[in-house]
């Protein structure tokens, strides 16, 4: 004889069959009122995520967008696999087109500008505004070259923070101190 399975006493779809009109619509409207606020939540975000698009490739160009998806994939190991996989896929096929790139390293001691990666990883830290927390053992050239680079991050980060809030004084003072546009006060004049 056949086991009653664990489910075959669970609600399904349909369960509330036996509804009369008013109670169905009763709870249509229930779940009206619950999506009203999820729908505007939702064109919220995509608005913001469209402003925030804006901004990133004004900021950083076309490529941004490929290289802020490309960190937050690098936060997770399985990211970070998928990452290097379509690196290896990407230089292999480069390679075929262009014979004498055949030659390249994929993930060299040093960067092209001759540094290290607790260097690069010391210098995103900075340029992230995380603290200064050195992964690597007092004394050892992985140390001074974290924390070189963290200070030269930091240095990048401040001065990303100059430039914004030049930029913004400088709509304000376009703007005047009345709210109307200077460039129009000097046409008249």
């Amino acid at each position: 004889m056949a086991k009653a399975s664990a489910n075959e006493n669970a609600p399904g779809i349909g369960h509330n069959g036996e509804l009369t009109s008013d109670q169905r619509q009763c709870l249509a409207l229930a779940y009206r009122r619950e999506h009203r606020p999820l729908i505007d939540a939702k064109k919220k975000a995509d608005a913001d995520i469209k402003a925030w698009g804006r901004r990133l490739k004004a900021d950083l160009g076309s490529e941004g967008k490929i290289e802020v998806a490309t960190l937050i994939a690098m936060e997770t190991d399985e990211g970070a696999e998928k990452i290097d996989a379509e690196i290896k896929a990407k230089t292999r096929a480069r390679s075929w087109a262009s014979p004498s790139d055949m030659q390249l390293g994929l993930f060299p001691e040093k960067d092209a500008n001759g540094e290290t990666k607790a260097y690069n990883a010391g210098k995103i830290s900075g340029m992230d505004d995380e603290p200064l927390d050195n992964p690597y053992g007092a004394g050892t050239s992985d140390h001074e070259d974290y924390a070189r680079g963290h200070q030269d991050g930091c240095a990048v980060l401040a001065e990303i923070s100059e430039m914004r809030a030049a930029s913004e004084e400088a709509a304000e003072l376009i703007k005047g101190s009345d709210g109307e546009d200077l460039d129009d006060e000097q046409d008249a004049a």
